[in-house]
């Protein structure tokens, strides 16, 4: 598993990610499956403790294909996998609205 922006957000918000993870996966022909992890700031914000109880969204997507592609297409890969993730981060973040 690999988290390409490197880290985690202050505010859940999702970061730049890094063309290493795509570069890997093509290399490796191994496809991405973006994930998106919601609530999880609220539980454990940054650089504190201790944790609080709260809920957690996991989402998956569908996973993105990368066997055969070009190391050129490493930006256009990432940046599709960025785009699910914040879709997924969306949904999961009115479902949590919702739901309070």
């Amino acid at each position: 598993m690999i988290f390409p922006s490197g880290q985690r957000s202050w505010d859940e918000s999702v970061g730049e990610f890094k063309t290493g993870a795509a570069a890997l996966a093509i290399w490796a022909g191994a496809p991405i499956i973006p994930v998106a992890i919601s609530g999880s700031v609220k539980i454990l914000p940054r650089g504190n403790w201790p944790m609080r109880p709260g809920k957690i969204i996991i989402s998956v997507a569908k996973m993105i294909p990368t066997a055969g592609s070009a190391i050129n297409r490493r930006d256009e890969i990432i940046a599709t996998a960025r785009l699910k993730v914040q879709e997924l981060k969306e949904a999961a973040e009115l479902q949590l609205k919702l739901k309070r």
